[in-house]
């Protein structure tokens, strides 16, 4: 009941599911006495639901708060509300590299591919059905060199390179 004096009944649901999954295969080896590689390759899933639902009906003359909700539930499935779903799945490979030159320089480099496919679902009363979907493929790199400069100090410039397929274009930011 909305208040004593108003004879409205108000019924909603809201229904929310959030299911998510990660993981990774990673494998390292020693090529000499410097220098490591390995190799990674990585999946994740997510998919989220939420419906929401919203009835108000006014009670009649003689009619009891439990017929007034057993009525709306029985067509809140019906009822206007909003729908939205969305899903994102993304693989990924990764090949690094780890030299050591000397005592204080070292490498850390390496590259990656992988892929995205996403898309949400909306539907409401202001917006009427609505879906997106894009599939896209990435790829990029990152080398970042430690340099010891003595007394317990470290110098790590570093640079990350990713390419978006569905942009047509890379870009280039400082890695720390």
């Amino acid at each position: 009941t909305i208040s004593a004096a108003d004879p409205r009944i108000a019924l909603s649901e809201d229904i929310y599911d959030w299911t998510n999954w990660a993981g990774s295969l990673r494998y390292h080896r020693f090529v000499g006495d410097r220098s490591r590689v390995g190799i990674r390759a990585a999946a994740s899933h997510h998919v989220s639901f939420y419906d929401y639902r919203f009835q108000l009906r006014p009670r009649q003359a003689g009619e009891s708060p439990d017929d007034v909700l057993s009525a709306l539930r029985s067509t809140l499935a019906d009822a206007a509300g909003t729908d939205e779903r969305n899903r994102i799945a993304e693989w990924t490979v990764e090949a690094t590299l780890d030299h050591s030159f000397s005592p204080g320089y070292h490498l850390d480099a390496g590259g990656f591919v992988g892929r995205t496919v996403s898309g949400f679902e909306l539907q409401n009363q202001f917006v009427g059905p609505f879906e997106h979907d894009v599939a896209a493929w990435m790829a990029g790199g990152y080398a970042t060199l430690d340099v010891s400069l003595g007394w317990e100090l470290t110098l790590q410039p570093g640079v990350r390179w990713t390419y978006l397929h569905t942009r047509q274009q890379g870009y280039v930011e400082p890695l720390y």
